[in-house]
């Protein structure tokens, strides 16, 4: 992000070069300096996270493509959902009384 009117950016973002850039990963798992079972270690690591940006990525995509429910139909189908969950409750309550006093139900 660069600075148009001689301010940092916000943030403290601002330009990397490339010298200035973080080391690529795979000269870093293929360092000398690291033993082979480290060595695997770090790419299965790497590989770990390559696979997680996949799945993140696709859950981004998923997430755009979700169906955008307006909130007035929204509420009026939790009312009518609300009634009907009461109506039910009722309706059970009186066939247990209507039980517990021996009569029959329609």
């Amino acid at each position: 992000v660069a600075s148009t009117n001689g301010k940092p950016p916000p943030y403290g973002r601002r330009d990397v070069s490339e010298s200035e850039s973080l080391p690529s990963t795979s000269s870093a798992v293929t360092s000398p300096a690291l033993s082979r079972e480290a060595q695997e270690r770090w790419g299965s690591a790497v590989g770990n996270m390559h696979d997680l940006g996949l799945v993140v990525a696709n859950i981004t995509k998923t997430l755009e493509e979700a169906v955008y429910m307006d909130p007035e139909p929204y509420a009026a189908q939790t009312k009518i959902q609300k009634q009907a969950q009461v109506i039910k409750a009722r309706e059970d309550r009186i066939t247990a009384l209507e039980a517990e006093l021996g009569l029959t139900c329609k």
